[in-house]
C-alpha cells in the first residue's frame, strides 16, 4: 500500500504508534489484560517479542518505536496521541534519544510481521 500511495504522490499518516499500548514498554500481556477491548493473540505476540527484545537489548521500548515509525521513508506523518504537555516531552525524547545504528538489523531480524501473519493464519482457521 505505501508504494502505491508515493506512486500516485499521495502522503500517509501514520497512527496508533503506540499499537493502543501495546508497544508501551510494559508487559504487552499485561497492558492487553486491562484493555476494554483486548487486542487478539497476532497483535500481542509481536509486541511480547518486541517488549522482551527492548529488556534483553535495554532499549527504551517507546524510543524504538518511534524512531522505527519516523525511519519509514513512506510515511510523512506520524501522529503521537500526545494527550498533554508531559506526554509530548515524552515522545520528544523518545524520538531524539540516541539508539544504536546496529538496533535497526537486530530489530529487522525478529522478523515481527511473520509472527503476526503466522498467528493471524491460525486465528482465522479456527
Amino acid at each position: 500500500l505505501l508504494p502505491l500511495a508515493k506512486k500516485h504522490d499521495v502522503g500517509v499518516l501514520n497512527g496508533a504508534v503506540m499499537a493502543h499500548g501495546l508497544l508501551i514498554g510494559e508487559d504487552p500481556d499485561i497492558v492487553n489484560a486491562n484493555l476494554v477491548s483486548p487486542r487478539p493473540e497476532h497483535q500481542v505476540a509481536p509486541a511480547r517479542k518486541l517488549y522482551q527484545f527492548c529488556q534483553e537489548k535495554d532499549i527504551d521500548m517507546i524510543a524504538l518505536v518511534f524512531q522505527f515509525c519516523m525511519r519509514q521513508e513512506l510515511i510523512n506523518c506520524t501522529l503521537t496521541g500526545a494527550k498533554n504537555i508531559a506526554e509530548i516531552d515524552q515522545n520528544f525524547t523518545s524520538a531524539t534519544t540516541s539508539l544504536p545504528e546496529s538496533i535497526w538489523d537486530e530489530l529487522d531480524a525478529l522478523n515481527l510481521s511473520a509472527i503476526w501473519e503466522e498467528i493471524e493464519a491460525k486465528e482465522n482457521k479456527s
